[in-house]
């Protein structure tokens, strides 16, 4: 009875067919529905309705914002790039529709069944909470709205009869599906090939003759895992990681293409609300970066125009590119322009870098990387971000706010970027606490001589008036251009307020960011790595065709994250680097030639490398003796080179970089208070810590763990240092350190220190107690 309520419960109730799906769409319609309600009530009991209540109700707005921005199961707002859109697109919920039930379930409701298989990815998930009710549709599924089901619409080869199939959650069940053509040659029977197969959601052992379906591997994963090669080389935690690294991957302003593509590259442009596509059959007669005008059939002109002021919610600039010219014949679905995240209609947000694995000058520790200054001088990694300044004139009791350029106790340097109005010019650079906008409010005047005043206003026919200055002034993030300024004017005065709107002004400030010490750059197997060292271009190591490494990499961080796909993808983008061609590389490498050959290729690569730089070794994957650019000797220790496509993350320390003292800490845990409107302090983590290990930071680490972390003497010292002129004494233990002795204490382990001391050949044993 047991085993057949379970076969009925996994059959009939368990089923894809009997579960609804959410997508985005529907948790953002259900959260609308309820405040809806609450909206109706409200207008109800208001006597006076007018539809600019419903279009001025914050309340309403900013919890459907609120959604958006931080909702887990929605978040569609937070993207970097084209490929976090794409992810936030095919985002379903399998469980539950609201947030408060997702603390309630267990590990095995959060676990994919086996019905599953094809439909949603295996590797693709959120982290956190939600992690296993929040994941990812695979290629080939489409949600149908209409019956919230998941249904194959792809094209599949069956074996038997040799036509094309169209597998649904219907009929999948009366075949037997295998996803790898790995043969079973263990029976009596040698000549028969018996495969793994699974049917009605159990594994089994079948002929591959008998009613048998192949589905790639490529079906099992999501949109960004596909753009992966080798993912199968790759631990599958270190292939979460890469997939979560594509979507904080920062578009750059010069890419190159990829040397190893996958066949998915440029299968995505379909899904994109980024491009501008044209609608109507005709020929181009201009193009330029502000406009495309198409005269189509009849006799028509189309004008297409390119925003290129349009940004993602971390202020990356999206710039418009157009691919056709004039007199091109263009049909209705022809793309007119793609933005800065593609290549020729390819997918290429990084630059293939010649990489070094070994050690040299021990700045590589861990996960720390050195990088050749030659990235620097040719803007490889430049990225454009766009800051947005937005003020506001109001009247304010019937006086209006205005703007000029006579601004008092203000020297005419700081003035000499603004046009006569007081706003900052077009074009002109800005650097930190420059003046954008000058803003002066009129104050009232209060004297108490009545007199006087009138005597003044009659000799000088004007009345005295107090003006204050406001001007808004530039951080030290918005180092860059100005690249355009909008007015925005409100005819709509309403003189029974007291506070009217009656200008807006906005301005755009275009910033470069450059790589520096600090950043995060990483590839598409989940290696990501702090800059630890710009080395100069004549002190990096070369070959003896001059050739240089770009960057350094310590080759223990490969074994340890269990990632080689990165060391196959190096070995034939240093193959594609000699001979100037590019690779496509399938995941189902083995569906024709079986488990060989990737083997038997990857042997005919290493000999054509070895063969390029005249080595004898017929096998010595890819190791190279480097010369020491200060002596012109060979290095004692080979390296090992490959090329492997980098991308750089969001995580900039030009955003994080803050200068101040010791701030507030919290009384009770006695910790740095976070957030950096109330200079508090920020969280050092791990791969920073590696980072300042090697460059032997040393006295910077002491800071970090005494004075600037739960030492309360120590910090005490300090400032007693600093403002009374006190000598400084030795440091002290931190109290999470004393915390950790309590709560080892409490397991009957005891940790002593001891005073050892040499005085007259006598060893004496002094115990301290470090605790109090």
């Amino acid at each position: 009875i047991k085993n057949n309520f379970l076969y009925y419960y996994n059959y009939y109730i368990n089923n894809i067919y009997n579960k609804k799906f959410y997508s985005i769409i529907d948790h953002l319609l259900n959260k609308s529905r309820e405040h809806i309600k609450d909206f109706k009530y409200k207008i109800l009991n208001i006597k006076n309705f007018n539809i600019e209540l419903l279009l001025n109700y914050k309340k309403y707005i900013n919890i459907i914002l609120e959604n958006i921005n931080i909702n887990p199961l929605i978040q569609y707002s937070d993207q970097t790039n084209n490929l976090s859109e794409i992810n936030q697109k095919f985002k379903i919920n399998m469980i539950t529709t609201g947030l408060n039930s997702k603390f309630i379930l267990n590990n095995d409701l959060r676990e994919l069944p086996r019905n599953i298989l094809g439909y949603i990815s295996l590797i693709n998930t959120n982290e956190g909470l939600t992690c296993g009710l929040v994941n990812y549709l695979t290629i080939n599924v489409h949600l149908n709205l209409k019956y919230k089901l998941i249904i194959y619409y792809k094209y599949l080869f069956y074996y038997k009869y040799n036509f094309k199939l169209i597998l649904n959650i219907f009929n999948k069940n009366f075949y037997n599906i295998y996803f790898n053509k790995i043969y079973l040659k263990k029976n009596i029977n040698f000549n028969k090939t018996n495969i793994l197969t699974i049917n009605r959601n159990t594994f089994k052992i079948n002929n591959i003759l008998k009613n048998t379906i192949y589905i790639p591997f490529n079906y099992l994963l999501s949109f960004i895992e596909n753009l992966i090669p080798f993912i199968h080389y790759n631990d599958s935690i270190r292939n979460l990681m890469s997939i979560k690294m594509h979507v904080q991957i920062i578009p750059i302003l010069y890419p190159t293409l990829n040397n190893i593509i996958t066949n998915y590259n440029f299968i995505l442009n379909k899904y994109l609300n980024y491009l501008i596509i044209s609608y109507q059959e005709g020929i181009v007669i201009y193009v330029s970066y502000i406009k495309i005008i198409i005269r189509d059939i009849f006799n028509r002109q189309i004008i297409y125009y390119l925003n290129n002021y349009k940004k993602f919610n971390q202020n990356i600039l999206l710039i418009y590119k157009p691919i056709v010219w004039v007199g091109e014949k263009v049909n209705i679905g022809k793309i007119l322009a793609i933005n800065s995240n593609l290549l020729y209609c390819e997918y290429s947000l990084g630059n293939n870098l010649l990489v070094g694995y070994g050690s040299y000058l021990g700045y590589e520790y861990e996960d720390a990387v050195i990088i050749n200054k030659k990235l620097l001088y040719n803007n490889l990694y430049t990225s454009l971000h766009l800051n947005i300044y937005e003020v506001s004139f109001n009247i304010l009791n019937n006086i209006p706010e205005i703007c000029s350029i006579n601004l008092s106790k203000i020297h005419y340097k700081n003035k000499k970027n603004l046009d006569k109005y007081g706003i900052i010019k077009e074009g002109s650079f800005v650097l930190a606490n420059n003046i954008l906008i000058s803003k002066l409010i009129l104050m009232p005047f209060i004297f108490d001589n009545k007199n006087l005043i009138n005597i003044i206003n009659y000799l000088f026919g004007n009345k005295l008036r107090v003006f204050k200055n406001k001007p808004i002034i530039s951080t030290i993030y918005d180092i860059g251009r100005v690249v355009k300024i909008e007015f925005l004017f409100n005819n709509l005065y309403n003189k029974k307020k007291e506070n009217n709107i009656y200008l807006k002004v906005r301005i755009y400030i275009g910033v470069q960011k450059y790589l520096k010490l600090g950043d995060k750059i990483c590839n598409r197997h989940g290696h990501k790595g702090v800059i630890s060292y710009i080395n100069e271009i004549n002190d990096m190591p070369y070959l003896n065709n001059k050739i240089q490494p770009d960057i350094f990499i310590s080759s223990i961080s490969i074994p340890s994250r269990i990632n080689i796909g990165q060391i196959l993808e190096g070995i034939y983008g240093l193959n594609s680097l000699y001979t100037n061609n590019r690779y496509i590389i399938s995941n189902n490498l083995n569906k024709n030639y079986y488990n060989n050959y990737i083997n038997i290729f990857n042997y005919y690569k290493y000999n054509y490398n070895n063969n390029y730089n005249i080595n004898k070794m017929s096998y010595n994957y890819n190791k190279y003796f480097l010369k020491n650019p200060f002596t012109g000797h060979l290095i004692n220790n080979s390296f090992c080179l490959n090329s492997i496509y980098y991308y750089k993350l969001i995580h900039m320390i030009q955003d994080k970089l803050r200068y101040r003292f010791i701030g507030l800490y919290s009384e009770l845990t006695q910790q740095p208070i976070k957030g950096n409107t109330k200079q508090g302090g920020q969280r050092f983590g791990e791969m920073e810590v590696w980072a300042l290990e090697a460059f032997g930071a040393s006295f910077l680490f002491k800071e970090f763990f005494t004075y600037k972390s739960d030492d309360i003497k120590s910090r005490k010292l300090l400032k007693n240092y600093l403002f009374n002129n006190n000598k400084m004494k030795t440091t002290f233990i931190s109290e999470t350190f004393k915390l950790i002795l309590k709560e080892l204490q409490s397991l009957s382990i005891n940790i002593e220190t001891f005073c050892i001391f040499n005085n007259n050949n006598f060893i004496n044993n002094l115990p301290i107690n470090i605790i109090y």
